[in-house]
Order: structure tokens, then C-alpha cells, then sequence
């Protein structure tokens, strides 16, 4: 029999079927993952950074062929570079430390795409939802587990972010895992804090039973905050005028402001469908029509509130990039975890 843990509120998840799916996943993911040549410029950009780190010994510091990237140092610092740094200082300077950090985070996101639709739906669900994940040439191969990119590293973020808000919602846990996995999510790529923080909010003010958790969500936030923030506030006070400039122009993109003026959210939403039509040719056809047929499905409250979170999260995700000024397809990449929960 195989041996099981107990998920949210009853259900529980089969280990074993976790096991299987990420050694399975190691096997797809991991396989000759040094062999090949650099694949696109941002694994060789983050690799580069955390060499130069490693070299100098100054880790506050993000250098790029000699040039202080003030941005970076705002957009996806720093976790990322001290432990791509480590990689290197324990594998050595290679395809390997380039890409491994990426791929392990990968096989995670998988196990933890499983975990979620397991414990919403049961072992069934959540096989399925690992094996779509698993099999999404986005994932796996443009900016995926086989490159050396943030990425994965995100989407297991805010998997495991999605994961314990349900459970915390759901059987009254407390909240300072979900807000660590926040600190962590400030610390990789500062601006998609606002993902989970939008979403979890409208959940909470719009569930009734979720309402009572609001105080203790609204506490612990303003408690972990200040180490949150910790990386930046610090690179603010040290670079002055310079790092003001960067934060404008970040705000300036995030706010649609930039997007109003140069392309408009429908274009981006015209590129974001072609994107997906490539990237996850053909489970994009089962998301649509999981999203499409959700309203008629029979579910339990309990699971009803859990797929609402889950839907709210991957629209939360789309709704971001729609309204950032920068298009790029992988920005879609953190939705294809939910969108395989909820197929």
C-alpha cells in the first residue's frame, strides 16, 4: 500500500506517486543537461553574475562584463546569484552549475504541482496534473528546466506559496511558512510578490470562512516585511539617485503606464495566446476546456474554494503580464503549474 500524508482538510496524498513523478522527472529533466552549448542569453547573463560574485567576493554587488546592473539588482536579486554562485564554487565553472539549479527547482515544481492537485482532487488529479507539467515543451525546454533560467525557480515558489495558503486557510495552520515562501519569492523576482499578494487577498475578502484568517494574514505580513525587503531597502540607501531611476522605471511597467503608451493589453494578450498555443501545444486545448467546464463540474465546498484560490492564482499570473509593458514569451511559464492543477 502506499504510504500516504495527510493534505488539506481530510484528503490525503499518496507519497509514492511523488517519488515515481520526480524520478521520473530527474530522468526527463537531468539527462546530458551539460551537453549542450548556451541555449540563450539570460542563463549565460545569470551565470556570468554569479561568477563575477564569486570571483570578487563582494555578493551584493551584480556585475556583467564590467557594468553595474543597477536593475537586476532590483528585478531578481539576490537569491538566485548566491546560490548559483555556490554551484559554482562546488561544481566548478560549467554547463552544469549553469543549469542544475533550474532543473532541481523544475523536478520540485512537478512534485509540487502533484501535491496541490492531489490534495484537491485526489492521487488521480494529481498525477495527471504532473505529467502535463512535465510534458509542456515550455516548461521543459524556452526558458524551462533545461536551460539555466529564474523560471522554474518561480513557479515553485509560487506552487508551494499556493500549497500552504490553501492549507492554511483551510486547517488553520499558521502563517509563517506561506510568508517565508514570500520573503523568497522578494528576493528572486521582486515584482511577482504582487501575484500571490493580489490573489490571496480577493480570496480572503471574498470566502466567507476565510475572512477570520485576514487579521493574522494582514500581522504576519507586516512582521516578515522588513526582512523581505531587507536586500533592497539596503542597495536604495547604497546607490542613491541611480537606484531611485530604476524603481520609477520598474513602477512605470508594472502600473500599465508604459503599456497604455506603446502597445496596449490586447496585443499582449494576442502574443501570450500564440505563446501558449506553441509552448503548450496540446495541453492548451485541455486548459480551456477545464477552465470552460468548471462551473458545471460537482465538487464539494471545500474543493470548490481550493480551485477557486488556484484558478484566481493563474489568472492573477496572465493578468500581470497583460498589463507589464515587456512582453517575452516565458513570462507565461508560472501559469502553466495552475493550469495543470485545475485540467
Amino acid at each position: 500500500m502506499a504510504m500516504k500524508k495527510r493534505s488539506s482538510r481530510g484528503r490525503p496524498v499518496a507519497v509514492a506517486p511523488a517519488l515515481l513523478l520526480g524520478a521520473l522527472s530527474c530522468g526527463v529533466i537531468f539527462w546530458k543537461l551539460g551537453e549542450t552549448g548556451l541555449v540563450n542569453g539570460d542563463e549565460g547573463f545569470y551565470h556570468a553574475v554569479a561568477r563575477n560574485m564569486l570571483a570578487s567576493g563582494d555578493f551584493t554587488r551584480l556585475e556583467f562584463t564590467g557594468e553595474h546592473r543597477v536593475y537586476d539588482t532590483f528585478m531578481n536579486a539576490p537569491l538566485q546569484y548566491w546560490a548559483r554562485a555556490a554551484l559554482i564554487a562546488s561544481l566548478g565553472d560549467n554547463y552544469w552549475s549553469m543549469r542544475c539549479l533550474s532543473a532541481l527547482f523544475a523536478v520540485l515544481a512537478i512534485v509540487t504541482t502533484y501535491w496541490l492537485a492531489a490534495g484537491i482532487g485526489g492521487t488521480r488529479a494529481g498525477l495527471l496534473a504532473g505529467l502535463l507539467l512535465l510534458t509542456t515543451f515550455q516548461f521543459l525546454f524556452l526558458h524551462g528546466a533545461r536551460t539555466g533560467e529564474l523560471e522554474p525557480i518561480v513557479c515553485f515558489v509560487l506552487l508551494l506559496t499556493c500549497l500552504l495558503f490553501v492549507r492554511c486557510v483551510e486547517r488553520d495552520r499558521g502563517w509563517l511558512g506561506h510568508h517565508l515562501c514570500l520573503l523568497a519569492l522578494v528576493n528572486l523576482k521582486a515584482p511577482l510578490v504582487l501575484i500571490p499578494l493580489c490573489a490571496e487577498l480577493v480570496f480572503l475578502l471574498s470566502v466567507r470562512p476565510a475572512r477570520r484568517r485576514l487579521a493574522g494574514w494582514i500581522a504576519w505580513g507586516a512582521a516578515v516585511a522588513p526582512f523581505a525587503l531587507a536586500w533592497h531597502i539596503g542597495q536604495l540607501f547604497a546607490l542613491g539617485d541611480e537606484a531611485w531611476s530604476v524603481l520609477s522605471k520598474m513602477s512605470g511597467q508594472a502600473s500599465g503606464e508604459a503599456l497604455r503608451r506603446e502597445r496596449g493589453p490586447l496585443v499582449n494578450a494576442a502574443f501570450y495566446a500564440q505563446t501558449m498555443l506553441f509552448g503548450a501545444y496540446p495541453h492548451v486545448f485541455v486548459f480551456l476546456v477545464a477552465v470552460v467546464g468548471m462551473p458545471a463540474a460537482r465538487m464539494s465546498r471545500r474543493r470548490k474554494r481550493c480551485v477557486a484560490h488556484v484558478l484566481l492564482v493563474a489568472i492573477t499570473v496572465l493578468a500581470f503580464f497583460l498589463m507589464v509593458a515587456k512582453s517575452y514569451p516565458w513570462y507565461v511559464i508560472p501559469a502553466y503549474p495552475f493550469l495543470c492543477v485545475l485540467a
